[in-house]
């Protein structure tokens, strides 16, 4: 619950604000108020006051609003500080910023601009009431991750990653905080992997399970974000144990090079079969055996991550179907919201969504 102080001149900015808390998507009251600067600090500095938010005019009579927060920022720095003003001028905004305010509203106040300053202030104290505690495990925790990567020890680093993953959602993360902390971890998983193996970005297969802050930016929920870091850490995970095994004659190994340059042509595992001089149903067996998910499956997969970056890259679905080895439009729509859960066009339409927000 967020308790907020409000500090404003006017009685009916006041009731206002009380009125619109109690329709935004934050929970929060109003613990407090005063009437003009000078008020609100003698109530303020008499003992530590019980308030997360401090949400003050900035023209006020006696002690103006940035006064006021320049003094509870002396005693009181772990109260937040959010402005209103009637006035535009840049160079308030700037003293504001200076001192360290969460947010800017201007008036007249609206429930929109009530909100968007009340969620950051959320967002703050989530991030603030994370005890030390929970802090040390979660970092304890991707270093554990990072060394049983880089050690080859892949139960004990998927674990590790399930364990971090689980910390961070009961730590309430809004979505895109929540992006960049599962971004971050995937990366260092990544990086891990690559000291394994002792490969670079652009050696074969690289690129294909390297996070790309790009895709993960157009994502719509923590559940999306989940699906995206688990193909990810899952796939590094299958590499670590094929480099393990180790390849037979380098069959496999060569075989998903080829695929990685051939992906957009007709390559059937019959086909790869006889080019590699073996049975098609042993082939299918050493290839899962080695991959941990059959042929078609890796080459569906393979294709729609390329399709992926062709509908960001924004060519047409048509074209796209094409540049992947899908000559039937009807049929690559059909694997593609069978992988992804949308169609082609839903997907590219997020993208732009995303783009148009950025």
């Amino acid at each position: 619950m967020l308790k907020i102080f409000v500090a404003d001149d006017e009685p009916l900015v006041i009731e206002g604000i009380r009125i619109l808390t109690d329709t935004v998507n934050v929970e929060c009251e109003i613990i407090g108020t005063a009437h003009n600067g000078t008020e609100a600090w003698a109530r303020l500095r008499d003992g530590k006051p019980e308030i997360d938010l401090l949400l003050t005019d900035i023209r006020m009579p006696g002690l103006s609003g940035l006064e006021l927060i320049k003094n509870c920022g002396e005693i009181y720095p772990e109260i937040m500080t959010a402005v209103i003003s009637g006035y535009r001028e840049f160079v308030y905004a700037q003293q504001a910023i200076g001192l360290g305010v969460i947010g800017y509203i201007d008036k007249p106040i609206t429930r929109q601009k009530l909100e968007t300053v009340l969620a950051l202030a959320q967002e703050k104290q989530h991030r603030r009431d994370l005890t030390k505690q929970d802090k040390l495990y979660l970092l304890n925790q991707c270093d554990e991750m990072i060394h049983y990567l880089t050690e080859g020890e892949c139960e004990k680093a998927l674990e590790c990653y399930h364990a971090v993953k689980e910390q961070l959602h009961r730590e309430s993360f809004a979505l895109e905080s929540y992006k960049s902390q599962m971004y971050m971890i995937v990366s260092y998983a990544a990086g891990a992997y690559y000291d394994y193996a002792n490969e670079s970005v652009s050696d074969n297969g690289g690129a294909h399970h390297y996070p790309s802050y790009r895709n993960l930016h157009m994502l719509q929920s923590k559940e999306e974000v989940d699906d995206y870091a688990d193909y990810i850490v899952n796939d590094i995970i299958r590499k670590l144990r094929m480099k393990q095994r180790g390849v037979v004659h380098g069959t496999i190994k060569e075989i998903l090079r080829y695929m990685e340059e051939n992906y957009h042509k007709d390559i059937s595992l019959y086909q790869i079969a006889e080019e590699a001089g073996m049975n098609a149903a042993c082939l299918s067996a050493l290839f899962k055996g080695e991959t941990g998910i059959s042929y078609v499956r890796y080459l569906t997969e393979l294709r729609v991550g390329k399709a992926k970056e062709f509908l960001t890259e924004g060519y047409l679905v048509s074209e796209v179907s094409d540049m992947v080895g899908y000559h039937n439009y009807r049929y690559f729509c059909d694997v593609f919201k069978k992988s992804t859960g949308m169609t082609p066009n839903e997907y590219k339409g997020t993208v732009r969504k995303k783009e148009g927000q950025a």
